[in-house]
């Protein structure tokens, strides 16, 4: 006799496959340089920010390099940077205040102090200046002076308020605070002191702005990679990457991202109609899941805070809401139900036969539907996940199993569990206990997925 095991994840664990011929064992960063914030120019290079990562133009050989967290950075999400020529190294300032040091060989150096130290000040880096061999960082509690031939913060003065820009000359330093004008410190008094800083002016804004002529440039190059950088689900089917980029979970999350559907196939990013609201008239946010058909994988359906979305070839075809099809709005703690805006679908999967399964979560009388090959959407609601006049939560995580039973999560921590819907009976099993193999009881706070065993074991 064999049986299958069903294993509840206690947390999400994403397998990165590589569509494209990757060596086994190694990882490839898909990073979105979409939107370009910042080029940096040197002799030969162009050092361009664009959508929070890094790439470099040579202008001698028009190749253009990436860099990223699986080569030599060491940290991802760049909020700013900046050349140094007396040194000849870029100097990066992660969204965490991380630091690295980069040179035009391709070698980093880490300086992980600013991340690092707890501080109860405004960390917050607002601009960089060059000065010799110097970076003069402002934040906001002050400045501080970064030595990039030593690779070390050599200094830092807490001026007790937000510095947006500084800069020097041979006799000073200069701190500019919106709100509280031009400050100057002579070089030869004690910086560190606040008090040797002295008010000269009003404030004068120095706007950045990316020259003209680079901006045409760099329009022109396609370092490849996503349009955006946000990844809520992943499902890898009929040889390509499906993934959306938003993220709802009633009471636990919500990333108000647009809607996103982008697609790697064969090494190249593809991205779905993205003015779907102007076509419903609701809004296109937060989508969390997504199912291709096993028949027509150019036939996609995904789901999130907004309803059910069906898509053909890239563009939409259809769209589900509260209005048009037996979906339901979400039923909040004052027992209203929500308008379209809050049609919550967590969870898509399709059969083998080309039904699709619908998971609709927190809706006063629905729960699981199926829309047949070819057929109409039909309700298989169960009373059993239904609480409070609503059903659960965070109905997550799909999948029909090899004996066409339906599995799913309720990825909450309401009514945590596993639960098991017989597709032939209209009967509906769940599992609120776990033990490991040892027979042991595992406590777990939220189950997350589900994934069969393949590997089938005899007893």
């Amino acid at each position: 006799m064999k049986r299958k095991i069903l294993l509840s994840l206690a947390s999400i664990i994403l397998i990165a496959t590589n569509a494209t011929a990757q060596a086994i064992g190694s990882w490839k960063a898909h990073m979105a340089y979409s939107d370009v914030t910042w080029i940096e120019p040197t002799a030969h290079k162009l050092y361009v920010l664009a959508s929070g990562n890094l790439y470099a133009y040579n202008r001698n050989d028009q190749s253009i390099e990436t860099f990223d967290k699986t080569n030599v950075l060491n940290d991802c999400g760049i909020h700013m940077i900046a050349w140094n020529s007396s040194v000849r190294k870029l100097v990066i300032v992660y969204d965490n205040y991380n630091i690295d040091l980069l040179d035009d060989r391709g070698e980093v150096v880490n300086i992980s102090d600013y991340q690092n130290k707890s501080m109860p000040e405004d960390k917050t880096v607002n601009h960089l200046y060059m000065s010799g061999p110097y970076c003069y960082i402002s934040t906001g509690f002050g400045i501080m002076k970064l030595n990039i031939a030593q690779a070390e913060i050599s200094d830092t003065y807490k001026l007790g308020f937000k510095v947006d820009y500084c800069y020097t000359d041979r006799d000073a330093v200069y701190a500019a605070c919106r709100t509280k004008g031009l400050f100057r410190g002579w070089n030869t008094s004690n910086l560190l002191d606040k008090s040797n800083w002295q008010f000269i002016d009003n404030y004068k804004a120095q706007p950045r702005t990316i020259p003209a002529e680079l901006l045409d440039i760099v329009k022109t190059l396609q370092p490849g990679g996503p349009k955006y950088n946000h990844f809520a689900f992943m499902r890898f089917t009929s040889g390509a990457l499906y993934t959306v980029g938003g993220l709802y979970q009633s009471g636990k999350s919500q990333l108000n991202l647009p809607g996103i559907v982008q697609v790697l196939r064969n090494g190249e990013w593809n991205i779905f109609q993205e003015n779907v609201s102007s076509t419903t008239g609701y809004a296109y946010e937060d989508n969390n899941t997504i199912a291709v058909d096993p028949r027509n994988p150019n036939r996609v359906f995904v789901g999130g805070r907004t309803g059910l979305y069906e898509f053909n070839n890239g563009q939409l075809a259809k769209f589900y809401n509260r209005d048009n099809s037996l979906l339901g709005g979400a039923i909040d703690n004052k027992n209203k139900e929500l308008g379209n805006d809050y049609v919550l679908i967590n969870g898509l999967t399709f059969a083998p036969n080309g039904t699709l399964w619908i998971l609709n979560s927190q809706a006063r009388n629905q729960n699981i539907l199926s829309i047949p090959f070819g057929g109409e959407m039909t309700s298989h609601s169960q009373r059993t996940i239904i609480e409070d006049g609503r059903s659960l939560t965070v109905l997550s995580s799909p999948l029909v199993d090899s004996r066409g039973l339906l599995w799913f999560c309720n990825d909450y921590y309401d009514d945590k569990g596993l639960f098991c819907y017989n597709i032939a009976r209209d009967t509906l099993f769940s599992v609120r206990r776990f033990y490991n193999q040892d027979s042991r009881e595992v406590q777990a706070s939220i189950s997350h997925c589900v994934a069969e065993d393949h590997q089938a074991t005899s007893g």
